[in-house]
C-alpha cells in the first residue's frame, strides 16, 4: 500500500514537472520502517529522492511529491540528506547513521537506469568489515543511550532493552552475513533473524515469539 501510494505521488509529480509519467533522472527509495517492512498505522514516511544532477526541474519534483504526501496523515515525512549519487559515495565512506539507511534503501519507482546505478553503487560500497564495526559502535552507542532514556515512570518501547531499536541488531547482522538485500519480500527483522538460526544462534521458537512482539510493540507505540 505504502509503495502504491509513493508511485501514484510520483506520477503526478512527474506529469506536473516533467510533462511525462516517469520522472528522467530522479530514482525513489524507500529507507526506514518502509524500507524494512515494517509500516505499521502512522508510520513515518522514509523516502529518498534520489537525483541525476540536482537540476531545478529535479529540485521542484522532490519539492512537489513532499507536499503532496503531507495529506496522508504520516506522523512526519523524512527524507534522505542530500540525494545524488556523489552524496550516497560521501555517506557510506563517513557516516554510521547514513550508511545504514542506504544498505536498508529498496527501489520503489522512477528513473530505472538511475536506480539501477544506485544499486550498483551500494553494492560496490559495501564494506563487511564497516558493517562489523558499526555493529559494535551501536551496541555500546545503545546501551549509553537506553540509559538516558530510562524512566521509573513508563517503559520505553522504542529506547529500551528488547525494545524496537534493539531490533535493528539482527538486520545488520544479516547485512554483515548476506549483504545488500534488493527487493525485499519479507521483513528485514525476519530476513536478520533467520541469518541468525542459520548460524545456529535462535531456535525457529525464539524467531516466532520475536517476530510476534517485535508487532506487538510497534502496534502499541503507533497507539
Amino acid at each position: 500500500a505504502y509503495n502504491h501510494l509513493i508511485k501514484t505521488q510520483v506520477v503526478n509529480a512527474s506529469n506536473a514537472v516533467f510533462r511525462k509519467p516517469a520522472p528522467p533522472g530522479v530514482a525513489i527509495f524507500s529507507f526506514g520502517a518502509p524500507a524494512r517492512n515494517e509500516m505499521v498505522g502512522r508510520s513515518d514516511a522514509d523516502i529518498a529522492i534520489y537525483r541525476a544532477c540536482n537540476s531545478t526541474e529535479e529540485i521542484t519534483f522532490k519539492e512537489y511529491v513532499i507536499k503532496s504526501l503531507q495529506d496522508f496523515g504520516f506522523t512526519k515525512i523524512d527524507t534522505a540528506i542530500g540525494g545524488t549519487a556523489n552524496d550516497l559515495k560521501s555517506h557510506m565512506r563517513t557516516s554510521v547513521i547514513e550508511t545504514n539507511m542506504v544498505i536498508e534503501s529498496q527501489f520503489i519507482c522512477g528513473d530505472i537506469c538511475l536506480g539501477d546505478k544506485i544499486e550498483q553503487l551500494r553494492s560496490e560500497l559495501y564494506d563487511p568489515a564497516a558493517i562489523a564495526r558499526n555493529l559494535a559502535f551501536q551496541f555500546f552507542y545503545f546501551k549509553q543511550y537506553f540509559d538516558k532514556k530510562a524512566s521509573a515512570d513508563h517503559q520505553n518501547l522504542k529506547y529500551c532493552n528488547g525494545g524496537t531499536r534493539d531490533l535493528l541488531f539482527p538486520i545488520w547482522y544479516a547485512h554483515l552475513k548476506k549483504g545488500i538485500a534488493r527487493g525485499l519480500q519479507i521483513s528485514a527483522l525476519e530476513r536478520g533473524l533467520n541469518a541468525l538460526e542459520e548460524d545456529a544462534l535462535l531456535s525457529q521458537e525464539e524467531i516466532v515469539s520475536t517476530l510476534r512482539a517485535s508487532s506487538a510493540m510497534r502496534i502499541i507505540r503507533a497507539e
